[in-house]
């Protein structure tokens, strides 16, 4: 799975085309590449899945602002994950990437980078 790869202006810019193409993700693609040639052709999934999104959350897909953070003040996003597994040795890193609004891959790689193994015991 592909992290976030489009801008917030690109997000309005593909809900926009969307909505002008009455939900239709085919005529979107096209109407998409009419209006923006040099940009990052998007499929039909990535239609659905912001609109999806924002109907089910009202957020777009991989934006997450600092507010959102459920984080200590102080205290880095590196050592919150590394208390968080000492603390929790079974938590899934999934669920750690969730309830600190950060990517999966953050959080695999922090541990791995401080010779943590998840789901091992320690």
């Amino acid at each position: 799975m592909m992290p976030f790869t489009y801008s917030v202006a690109d997000y309005e810019d593909l809900i926009y085309v969307y909505s002008i193409c009455d939900v239709n993700s085919v005529h979107a693609i096209a109407e998409y590449q009419q209006c923006f040639p040099n940009r990052r052709m998007p499929t039909q999934g990535v239609f659905t899945r912001i609109y999806q999104a924002l109907r089910d959350t009202s957020i777009l897909p991989g934006v997450h602002t600092a507010a959102e953070r459920d984080v200590n003040e102080g205290v880095e996003e590196e050592e919150y994950i590394v208390q968080m597994v000492q603390s929790s040795p079974c938590a899934s890193t999934q669920r750690i990437a969730r309830r600190l609004c950060v990517p999966h891959t953050r959080v695999w790689r922090t541990l791995r980078a401080d010779g943590i193994n998840p789901y091992h015991v320690q």
